[in-house]
């Protein structure tokens, strides 16, 4: 940034944070449950836009993690940490530091260690609080804590309570809750019973400090590096 000001030259940032996906009691739990797998754990959860945490209705959280652990066996089989179709850890550091958050709360699935390949299995974890360690920092890997709500009311304090998430997932088949939802939170980019596929805006970003932004880049977005 120091050498672009130098010559007043745009910077883009491609930076994270922690993204909520929110499962209401309405949803479609299998299709939530396949979608929100492959958007965490695609490139073992190291994707600026990934769901960071899990906020789901009390009512539907058992179902929705049966569904999803049946889908991490179904996409990695019975051991993803020596999977080939399943990514590693970015460093020795990163692993590390990835391997302390699964001492928080209790393990649903995974939690296996593969050292040598840098590779956590998909994991979930329950009965995590928001003064854990793995709720203050985005995670940018295979391990996904869950919170649960008993109304949407509560779901929004919660997210608002917190820096605005980079992106948001809402899996929901009420149009007055979208509404609500789109109306009441700020977050970068997101879509309604999916994850990962911000089609829409070329750089689906929030403005948190001045010359930074806050997104992943679309066809778009890449014509910001373009100039004649």
């Amino acid at each position: 940034m120091e050498a672009a000001a130098k010559h007043l030259t745009p910077v883009t940032l491609e930076l994270g944070g922690k993204s909520p996906s929110i499962v209401m009691p309405d949803a479609d739990i299998k299709l939530a449950a396949k979608r929100i797998t492959f958007g965490k754990f695609t490139n073992a959860g190291q994707t600026c836009i990934a769901p960071d945490y899990l906020l789901v209705h009390e009512s539907i959280k058992e179902e929705l993690l049966r569904e999803m652990t049946a889908c991490i066996r179904d996409f990695y089989g019975e051991h993803p940490e020596t999977h080939p179709h399943f990514g590693k850890n970015v460093s020795q550091r990163h692993f590390d530091r990835l391997t302390q958050f699964l001492s928080n709360g209790t393990i649903v699935t995974g939690g296996q260690r593969n050292e040598q390949e840098l590779k956590i299995a998909p994991t979930i974890l329950d009965h995590i609080t928001w003064e854990d360690p793995v709720m203050q920092e985005e995670i940018f890997g295979p391990i996904l804590p869950v919170m649960t709500f008993d109304s949407l009311h509560e779901a929004v304090h919660m997210i608002k309570a917190r820096p605005k998430p980079l992106a948001l997932y809402l899996f929901t088949t009420n149009k007055e809750t979208e509404s609500y939802i789109l109306d009441n939170l700020s977050f970068g980019g997101g879509c309604i019973n999916d994850t990962l596929m911000h089609v829409a805006p070329p750089l689906p970003a929030i403005r948190r400090r001045r010359r930074k932004r806050h997104g992943a880049i679309s066809r778009e977005g890449k014509l910001l590096y373009f100039y004649a």
